[in-house]
Parts: structure tokens; C-alpha cells; sequence
């Protein structure tokens, strides 16, 4: 395995880590709609991330955990709890 797919693999394992905790948060807030009103998105846009669609990067990671007020990082914890 060579550093590009080394870097794609880690990239495929850190996005399933935060989608897992982005469904946490939904649960959390009880529908996507819910969670888009609250961190100021379209639920088209928390729904494509949801799916892998839409890309989940640093920017919007960082905007929900400071909405939300979740420490940083807290979307790229394994198992987060939910804990604010």
C-alpha cells in the first residue's frame, strides 16, 4: 500500500467516525431538521453529509462543534457520548 491510498484510508476511516457521531446527534436532537435549525445548515445539506454525499470537512465539523458547544474534536472521537 503506497502513502496515497494510505492517506485515503485514513480520510474513509475519519469520515465514518464523524457521520456515526453526526446520526449520534440527530438521535440527539430528534430529526435532521432539528439539527439543521440548530446549527444554522439546510437539512439537505446535514442529510447529504449523513450519506456521504456532501463532504465532511474541517470547516463544518468545527462550525457544529462550536454551535453546539462540544469541545473540539469531539466529531472525531470514536464514541462520543454526546456529552455538552
Amino acid at each position: 500500500m503506497n502513502y496515497q491510498d494510505l492517506l485515503k484510508e485514513e480520510r474513509e476511516k475519519r469520515d465514518q467516525i464523524r457521520i456515526r457521531n453526526l446520526q449520534e446527534l440527530v438521535a440527539r436532537y430528534g430529526s435532521v431538521k432539528a439539527l439543521a435549525v440548530a446549527v444554522s445548515r439546510s437539512p439537505a445539506q446535514i442529510g447529504n453529509m449523513l450519506r456521504g454525499v456532501k463532504p465532511f470537512g474541517d470547516s463544518i465539523k468545527d462550525h457544529i462543534e462550536t454551535t453546539l458547544n462540544l469541545e473540539p474534536g469531539h466529531l472525531d472521537k470514536r464514541s462520543t457520548g454526546m456529552e455538552s
